[in-house]
């Protein structure tokens, strides 16, 4: 079982007798973000997964995205609908990709008012210490 996008693509391409230069040229990608994604350094752009599913109508969206069906559809009409099926489920992803930002955004911003908070605290221990706070 494939595990990431590339992964699929390069299935597809095996099981099809095509190359990742034929990819490359059909749908003017650039063959360094081709690499990139057979090789799980990133995921494929909702423009690039677009752009791959209209030169080949019988690669299924969804199971590039997911791994989920077939990898083929049987007909071009089946392909059509998938465009809208891959436009959502790339909608969703992009979703939680922001969901997970913001969080890492909140969690940086605590780790700062910790270490703040932190640095307040050695302060005061040391005036304490050295006697320039009193305690009651």
């Amino acid at each position: 079982m494939q595990n990431t996008e590339g992964e699929r693509l390069r299935s597809y391409l095996n099981e099809t007798g095509r190359s990742q230069k034929i990819l490359t040229e059909i749908t003017g990608i650039r063959k360094e973000n081709v690499s990139d994604w057979m090789l799980g350094k990133k995921s494929i752009p909702t423009k690039h997964l677009r752009a791959i599913c209209k030169a080949f109508a019988d690669l299924n969206c969804n199971w590039v995205l997911t791994g989920e069906g077939e990898m083929f559809y049987k007909t071009i009409e089946n392909n059509v609908s998938n465009g809208f099926v891959c436009e959502f489920t790339e909608k969703i992803r992009e979703a939680i990709f922001k969901q997970a930002e913001a969080r890492e955004d909140e969690i940086a911003a605590l780790k700062m008012a910790l270490k703040a908070q932190g640095e307040l605290i050695e302060k005061y221990r040391r005036d304490l210490e050295n006697g320039a706070v009193h305690s009651h």
